[in-house]
């Protein structure tokens, strides 16, 4: 052992061009591994991540349209994503969404006393968003769909809607759909 330590280190040699590419390739072919295996990570965790963002942006678009549509009263005004008026619309099919106001009772802050008004929801397909007061509340919106509870009532008449809601970005799809019944509605 201790004569080939002295002969290593007694060696004027140094290492010949083969060895030198030998290891070079050796060190290529692990290293290419290595950054195969950190890319396909990385592009998992980049396709999770997107996915995770569409579902909470979609949860968070129903929560906010749910929000309003509990508390309201009934549907005031209804137009399908052709302009046309459905509030008298009796169908079992659901109705794919253009805008939509629903009577929402408030406490009016200045008097005290309740009041009415009518909070409405525009689906802006163009651009894929939903507005409500004139801010964006949603993205990557293909389309909102409703249809009457109980089914085969007028949306005029309805007790609450069956909302669903199709999202989609890159190649990400989310479908969210909810019940929403109007805790004040009056018959």
């Amino acid at each position: 052992m201790k004569k080939i330590k002295s002969n290593l280190m007694l060696s004027d040699q140094g290492i010949t061009l083969i060895e030198l590419l030998v290891t070079l390739a050796i060190v290529g072919i692990v290293l290419t591994m290595v950054t195969s295996f950190f890319i396909a990570n990385l592009n998992n965790f980049n396709r999770a991540e997107d996915e995770l963002d569409l579902q909470y942006e979609a949860q968070a678009t129903m929560n906010y349209i749910t929000e309003i549509a509990i508390q309201s009263r009934s549907i005031v005004s209804l137009e399908d994503s052709e302009g046309v008026n459905q509030l008298s619309y009796d169908g079992n099919d659901k109705i794919e969404l253009g805008e939509i106001a629903f009577d929402f009772e408030y406490i009016d802050d200045e008097t005290d006393n309740e009041s009415i008004r009518d909070e409405s929801f525009r689906l802006d397909l163009d651009n894929r968003v939903l507005i409500h007061d004139g801010k964006e509340v949603g993205r990557y919106i293909n389309n909102v769909k409703v249809n009457p509870i109980p089914s085969g009532t007028e949306f005029s008449k309805a007790r609450g809607l069956n909302i669903v809601i199709e999202m989609s970005e890159d190649n990400n799809t989310k479908r969210i759909e909810s019940q929403v019944y109007f805790r004040n509605y009056e018959e």
